[in-house]
C-alpha cells in the first residue's frame, strides 16, 4: 500500500487483550496507518461497523459472545466486500483457518507478531488474491500451499532469464517476485501445523521431486552423481 493508500484507510482493531490491542495500534501508526479505531470485544466492533465505515477490520479470533465464523460472517453482511478483514491469533489450526476464509477473511495475523508481520498481513489481505478455493477444498492443504509456492517459484526464474533478452519480461519480474513473496506468506500462515508443518511438507515434497528423473531436481541429482561417478574412477 502506499502512503497515501495507508493515510485514507480507516482500521477497526477488535482486541480483548489491552497489551496486545495497543501494541498493535503501535505498530500500524508506525507504517503510517492514521484511522485506527479501538474495540475491546465483538458485539461493540458490530455496532460501530453499524454506524461507521472502515477499510479494514482487524479481530480476536477467538470464541467469546460471537465464534469467530459468526463475527466475519456478520461483518460480511454490514460492509460487503469492501471491507478487508484479518483474523488474528496464537498458532490457529487450518481447520479453523479454512473455515474463517471461506467466512471472507482475507488475512490472518498470528500472535505474537511483529511489525513487519504487522505490514505483511495487511499488505497482503489487500493487495494479494485471496487464497485459491481450490486450494481451501484440497485433500492435503499443505500440499496444496507449496504448490502455489512452486508454481510462482518457476514462474519467477523463468521471467527472471528471460528479462536479459526481452525489456517486456523485465518489467514482469517484479509482479512475479510479489506474487512469490504472497505464496510464501499464504504458505506459512495457514499451512497445517504452522512453520513446522510446512517446512516439513516442503522437505518431503522436494525429496519426492529429487527421486523424479524427469524433473528439474531429477536431472540435477543425476548430473551430480554422474559427476562423484566420474571423480571416483579418476581417483
Amino acid at each position: 500500500m502506499t502512503p497515501a493508500e495507508r493515510c485514507r484507510a480507516s482500521i477497526l482493531l477488535v482486541e480483548t487483550d489491552t497489551a496486545d490491542r495497543a501494541n498493535l495500534k503501535a505498530s500500524l501508526r508506525s507504517l503510517g496507518f492514521v484511522t485506527i479505531v479501538e474495540c475491546h470485544n465483538h458485539p461493540a466492533a458490530i455496532e460501530m461497523l453499524s454506524a461507521n465505515r472502515f477499510t479494514h477490520v482487524i479481530y480476536e479470533a477467538k470464541k467469546g459472545a460471537l465464534s469467530p465464523e459468526i463475527f466475519a460472517s456478520r461483518v460480511m453482511d454490514i460492509c460487503g466486500d469492501d471491507t478487508i478483514v484479518i483474523a488474528l491469533s496464537h498458532e490457529p489450526r487450518a481447520p479453523d483457518v479454512v473455515g474463517l476464509v471461506t467466512k471472507g477473511v482475507r488475512g490472518y495475523l498470528r500472535k505474537p507478531f511483529s511489525v513487519d508481520l504487522v505490514e505483511q498481513a495487511v499488505e497482503f489481505a489487500t493487495k494479494g488474491d485471496p487464497i485459491h478455493e481450490a486450494v481451501i477444498n484440497a485433500s492435503d492443504l499443505n500440499e496444496a500451499l507449496l504448490s502455489v509456492v512452486v508454481a510462482s517459484v518457476d514462474r519467477a526464474a523463468e521471467l527472471a532469464q528471460l528479462s536479459t533478452r526481452y525489456y517486456t519480461a523485465s518489467r514482469e519480474v517484479a509482479g512475479a517476485l510479489q506474487a512469490l513473496r504472497r505464496a510464501v506468506y499464504q504458505a506459512r500462515t495457514f499451512a497445517e501445523g504452522g512453520e513446522e508443518g510446512y517446512l516439513s511438507a516442503m522437505e518431503r515434497y522436494f525429496i519426492e521431486c529429487s527421486e523424479v528423473p524427469a524433473s528439474r531436481l531429477g536431472k540435477l541429482r543425476k548430473r551430480l552423481l554422474n559427476k562423484r561417478d566420474a571423480s571416483a574412477k579418476k581417483n
